[in-house]
């Protein structure tokens, strides 16, 4: 369960559409083949750091919060409340897709403001001197902004290893697992990206498995939230 959410959270829209602007980004710039190597092993390594980060600060948070049973119990109950208005969400989503066949039908993402700002990120990024600090540094920063999209699965993920005594004693294990799945896609697209596939045709991958990518998100956050109303 932790690793197909990782997986899913991995191929999550709000994800791949960064991957695949800092692909087209990286043609635009004329990177070569070696700076496309250099670029992905440093923005791979730097998402993977900063959301084991992120994901260690949230489980430290849940389990304070464990202290008062009460309190617990209401946390989890809305985020269980939460996920299952991402599930509809996520469900009207694809909905909206299947019938129009338009990606802009789908409303469940990342602010504007913030998207724009990802991608200034990125391209100020690719621009500095040390193209591996730079994808370093942009790693850090678009996961930090990515965070408001993929930690609604990254959340209640956390709090349900919390909850299940079998996983919270390998608490760390669990969270390289599920991190280790989430950049699975990201060293996946560099990889095509090394061997001359172009963003155009990744652009293409993902409109065409857009409804089956929120349909499957839709799934997952109605699982979360049950599992989360079991634990409680």
């Amino acid at each position: 369960a932790l690793a197909a959410a990782g997986l899913l959270d991995g191929v999550n829209p709000c994800a791949f559409t960064t991957i695949v602007f800092l692909i087209s980004m990286l043609a635009y710039l004329g990177k070569g083949r070696r700076q496309v190597l250099v670029v992905g092993a440093g923005f791979t390594a730097s998402v993977f750091v900063t959301y084991l980060c992120i994901g260690a600060g949230l489980l430290w948070t849940v389990t304070a919060f464990s202290v008062s049973r009460g309190l617990s119990t209401a946390l989890n109950y809305l985020v269980a409340g939460l996920t299952f208005v991402l599930a509809a969400w996520s469900l009207v989503d694809f909905i909206r897709y299947e019938r129009s066949g338009d990606v802009g039908k789908a409303t469940l993402g990342l602010p504007p403001g913030i998207r724009r700002r990802i991608n200034t990120t990125i391209r100020k990024g690719l621009n500095t001197r040390n193209l591996l600090i730079g994808a370093v540094v942009v790693g850090a920063t678009v996961s930090v902004l990515e965070s408001l999209c993929t930690g609604q699965v990254y959340l209640p993920t956390i709090m349900y290893l919390a909850k299940d005594p079998s996983l919270r004693l390998n608490a760390w294990g669990c969270l390289l697992l599920y991190n280790l799945m989430f950049i699975l896609p990201l060293a996946g697209v560099f990889a095509a990206a090394y061997f001359g596939v172009r963003s155009e045709r990744l652009g293409q991958l993902l409109r065409r498995h857009m409804g089956k990518l929120k349909l499957a998100m839709a799934v997952l956050f109605a699982g979360l939230g049950t599992l989360l109303i079991m634990t409680a």
